[in-house]
């Protein structure tokens, strides 16, 4: 997706996609800091995925109603996106 949208941002000004991608770029560091700070913040228990980290913060019947819904959310929106934008390369 960044392979595809980095020829985009740059086409008119330089400024705006540059700032979206620094942005994006911070954010991905941001949550591999904090997937790396719970790996193991309960001796014993790994929290690897983010349905784990949904049972750990909601409960083991809430969790994964909140996360999975929203993981579908990004993987579907990822793959619409993904398509539209490769399409009209």
């Amino acid at each position: 997706m960044v392979v595809l949208n980095f020829p985009h941002c740059h086409s008119h000004d330089r400024g705006p996609g540059t700032m979206v991608l620094v942005l994006s770029w911070c954010l991905t560091l941001n949550t591999m800091w904090q997937m790396i700070q719970l790996h193991e913040c309960v001796p014993g228990t790994r929290i690897d995925r983010y349905i784990d980290l949904g049972r750990h913060a909601f409960g083991p019947k809430l969790g994964p109603w909140i996360v999975l819904p929203q993981q579908l959310i990004v993987q579907v929106g990822f793959d619409i996106v993904y398509m539209v934008t490769g399409g009209s390369v």
